[in-house]
């Protein structure tokens, strides 16, 4: 039994909380037995002894349950209810109350508390515990009556409190052991899961390293060998299908093993950052003429945009940003099924010498849900598979993506509209080491179409030597060097090439780093010092299937010319070999396919900030063109149809439908469907979006448009709570401040500080459609009716509240309204009021501004027509005054 309990509270099978009941239950069943008896045997009262008794009896009977049932928490509570709620404080008004060893034990009992509860339980019985001890405390010192004295004075006292105390240090010393050693049982088996997980790690890496070297072996004799088939010439149509279909097999079969190669080394944290300077038009390049052919074959357009403020020559690691870049496009080409691919690369300086690359890589493919997003980034994992099942992949690149550019320290980020595509954007901040702006007329892609093979040169000769231990790798090097005309000798092993170097003088050697008995490192050293040896200054150049950023330093701090990596590409092999070779050796140079034009200029300068809004907001055509603000629509919806507001209908038309007895006459804000694809418009002219929104009070529009902002990170949508001029005022303002250059956080902050600075009040003279909307409450209408008044409405905290009433005939309630309204504007900013109106006359529209000039002047008066939305909520003749008041002191 012993062992089984032993074995049981240090095993994981019982949980922290039944380790500590039953260790305290245990030793506090001993401690007051022991008690107990010698309070029994000691002679005091019969009642301190019956309370001890009873509390080990419970906690024995308590233990035992727990033990057996598991129920833990029930054990806990019946323990602290007894202890706590009766025991205790028996033993408190019987052995000398606050003078005796008592109060001890109630400090033992909320310790346990701590030990034995969590959450909501244990707030109660520690609630529990200090009111019953308060309780009886106040109870003792209001009655002192009430407590029972010890015989034997002082001695007693002392005695008592000796064993209170001791037992309360025994229990909680031995408890809090255990936790110790809990606790560094389970840091050691922590340490032990640790390293065992580390082995593993490193058991894996090993297993990558290995599993790339043997794969990239047989993978580097297919693609030669059957690269030697396409190139000959005359070749019947069905062999050359054949062969590209195992290129292209081959090639995907390589980009998987470099993806989980580059998976293994970020996770085991060996993946290094391996910096150098970089011409940025010639990376681009690069990249262009590696994806470019198969974004054509594809049917689509493939467009580079560079920006004027990128540099010619940047410092960074130019391989893993070009990897990046890689599985970006290659991922919006393989989801793109029509349309274009953009890659955009823009920037801006920072501050000493840094610049900030900025990359976006668009297209107009599927788009990714909302939903879906979060786990975008996610190894081993392809969003919306079940939509994309048809397209190969394993998931890897884009958490590769973002664990490569996390490692240069950027970030990277998505906006995607579902079924109209995706940008991806990156950021890395890079050193300029030539800020003169990069050539992008100087960017071209190569076709591959109908490609006939040309060597890139020709040297009859010159004498190459190729090191390696196994002989298809030997044969495939020789066959892709056919074309040059080069002189080829083969070696087995190094010992066999530092024989071959002794008799004959090599104008470059290939050598093969992974070789039995003597490798490649070490042959190198061997020629270098190599005794009347004929090769001592002939560039080595290391033939490697371990593939990484880090491999050119390795190679060339071992005294390598140049690597390359199996499988070994043709162009590489001969573009390396030509620049390596003594120039008088090299007979003609040829270009290798012919150069197409590439959809390549410099991009437009994106704004950095853009205010969007919604069409209610009532501003002039001209100035929200003027200052670039973009309008979200509304709709109109009636039983011919749903239009949309200012292109489709407008204001006047809608009054006279309405007059004209129509009644299905309804409003709604455009879907999340449309809010994504507004946003991601703007998103392709600026680099931040800003949107005010209409009240959230007042319709979906700002839930949708929030919705919708959730699919990009660069959209920002406020709740102004205004509408009609007030949200134009808003839209006006941030617009301007946008065209000042100044940033989207300093544009929000401003907005923020504006909202309830803005003064907006209309009136309605027919308040039957606020009625109908419930703009206005029945009591409202009632009013308005008997008293034939027109109700004056004002924009408070988000919501349409009506602030006063004006009264008369014609155009009294008008001059009312604007007497009231301005007479009040004593702190209002005199550069500009915005009237909006509905239903107005001419003649009306000019007695409005008399008004308006007669009560208050202001610097200028921005007027304009309401919006159909608008005016289908307020009706005829009712208008509108707006401004912002000035900033308090």
């Amino acid at each position: 039994m012993k062992k089984k309990l032993t074995d049981l509270l240090f095993s994981s099978k019982m949980s922290i909380q039944g380790k500590m009941f039953m260790v305290g239950g245990c030793v506090g069943s001993v401690l007051l037995s022991v008690m107990f008896l010698v309070v029994l045997l000691t002679g005091q009262p019969f009642i301190v002894a019956s309370a001890l008794g009873a509390g080990a009896v419970v906690l024995i009977l308590a233990t035992v349950y727990s033990y057996h049932s598991r129920n833990y928490t029930f054990g806990s509570s019946v323990v602290i209810l007894l202890l706590n709620g009766l025991v205790t404080p028996l033993g408190y008004f019987t052995s000398g109350g606050a003078e005796s060893g008592s109060p001890a034990w109630f400090v033992v009992c909320g310790m346990f508390v701590f030990v034995l509860f969590r959450g909501r339980l244990m707030w109660f019985f520690l609630l529990f515990s200090v009111g019953v001890f308060g309780a009886i405390s106040w109870y003792s010192a209001v009655y002192p009556e009430s407590v029972t004295l010890l015989e034997g004075g002082y001695a007693a006292v002392a005695f008592d409190t000796f064993m209170a105390a001791a037992a309360a240090c025994i229990l909680a010393g031995l408890v809090l052991r255990f936790q110790r050693i809990l606790l560094e049982r389970e840091t050691r088996l922590a340490q032990e899961q640790q390293r065992e997980i580390q082995k593993m790690n490193d058991a894996q890496n090993r297993f990558f390293s290995s599993m790339s070297h043997e794969i990239r072996t047989p993978i580097n004799t297919i693609i030669g060998v059957n690269e030697m088939t396409l190139r000959e010439r005359d070749l019947p149509q069905e062999i050359v299908d054949n062969a590209t279909g195992i290129q292209n097999a081959s090639k995907m079969l390589l980009s998987l093993i470099n993806d989980i190669l580059d998976l293994s080394k970020i996770q085991s944290g060996r993946m290094e950052v391996v910096e150098g300077q970089y011409e940025t038009t010639r990376m681009l390049s690069e990249i262009v003429n590696l994806l470019w052919n198969r974004a054509r074959e594809k049917g689509l357009r493939f467009d580079i945009n560079v920006g004027e403020a990128v540099p010619s020559m940047l410092y960074g690691d130019e391989m893993r940003i070009k990897q990046v870049i890689v599985n970006l496009l290659t991922n919006a080409i393989k989801y793109t099924s029509e349309g274009t691919v953009t890659l955009n690369v823009d920037g801006e300086k920072l501050e000493r010498n840094r610049f900030l690359l900025r990359i976006d890589v668009s297209d107009t493919g599927a788009g990714i849900r909302k939903e879906s997003i979060p786990y975008l980034f996610d190894s081993f994992r392809r969003v919306d598979e079940q939509d994309n099942k048809a397209i190969e992949g394993t998931g890897l690149g884009l958490s590769i993506a973002k664990q490569l550019v996390e490692l240069m320290g950027g970030t990277i980020s998505v906006d995607s509209i579902y079924t109209k595509g995706s940008t991806f954007r990156v950021e890395v901040p890079q050193n300029i080491v030539n800020d003169a702006p990069a050539n992008y007329r100087q960017i071209s892609a190569i076709s591959q179409e109908n490609k006939t093979y040309l060597q890139a040169f020709e040297a009859p000769e010159a004498q190459v030597l190729i090191v390696d231990d196994n002989e298809m790798n030997r044969v495939v090097a020789a066959k892709l060097l056919r074309g040059t005309m080069v002189k080829v000798d083969m070696a087995s092993s190094g010992r066999e090439c530092l024989d071959l170097t002794r008799e004959k003088r090599y104008d470059a050697i290939f050598m093969d780093h992974e070789m039995p008995d003597m490798d490649g490192i070490e042959t190198l050293d061997r020629l270098r010092t190599q005794e009347n040896g004929l090769c001592r200054e002939t560039p080595v150049i290391a033939l490697t299937a371990n593939a990484g950023s880090d491999m050119g330093r390795f190679y060339a701090d071992k005294g390598f010319q140049a690597y390359l990596a199996k499988p070994i590409h043709s162009s590489l092999l001969e573009a390396t070999l030509m620049q390596l070779l003594p120039s008088e050796l090299i007979e003609r140079t040829t270009l290798s396919g012919e150069e197409e034009s590439m959809f390549v200029g410099q991009s437009l300068r994106k704004r950095a900030v853009m205010i969007t809004t919604d069409c209610l907001c009532d501003l002039p055509e001209k100035m929200v063109h003027d200052l670039g603000i973009r309008l979200m629509p509304y709709y109109i919806v009636t039983d011919e149809g749903r239009f949309r507001d200012l292109s489709e209908i407008d204001a006047d038309n809608l009054l006279r439908y309405i007059e004209a007895g129509k009644k299905t006459v309804r409003t709604e804000a455009s879907t999340v469907g449309e809010y994504e694809a507004f946003f991601g418009e703007a998103l392709s002219a600026a680099e931040q979006v800003i949107h005010l929104s209409l009240g959230s009070n007042y319709d979906k529009g700002f839930q949708n448009a929030m919705h919708a902002a959730e699919s990009f990170n660069n959209v920002h949508v406020v709740d102004t709570g205004q509408l009609t001029c007030g949200l134009g005022i808003l839209a006006v303002r941030a617009a301007r401040m946008a065209r000042e250059g100044r940033n989207a956080e300093e544009i929000l902050g401003d907005v923020a500080a504006c909202i309830p600075r803005i003064r907006l009040e209309f009136i309605v003279p027919q308040a039957a459609t606020m009625l109908q909307k419930r703009f206005a409450s029945r009591v409202v209408g009632i009013v308005t009716r008997i008293f034939n008044f027109a109700p004056v409405f004002r924009i408070r905290k988000g919501s349409i509240r009506v602030s006063s009433f004006c009264t008369g005939y014609v155009t009294e309630p008008a001059e009312q309204f604007v007497r009231k309204t301005l007479s009040a504007a004593t702190d209002a900013d005199e550069s500009a009021l915005y009237v909006s109106f509905s239903g107005c006359s001419f003649k009306e529209r000019d007695q409005i501004l008399s008004y308006i000039n007669k009560y208050k002047p202001f610097d200028r008066i921005v007027m304009q027509k309401a919006s159909a939305t608008i005016s289908a909520n307020c009706g005829f003749g009712s208008f509108s005054l707006a401004y912002l008041r000035k900033e308090k002191a």
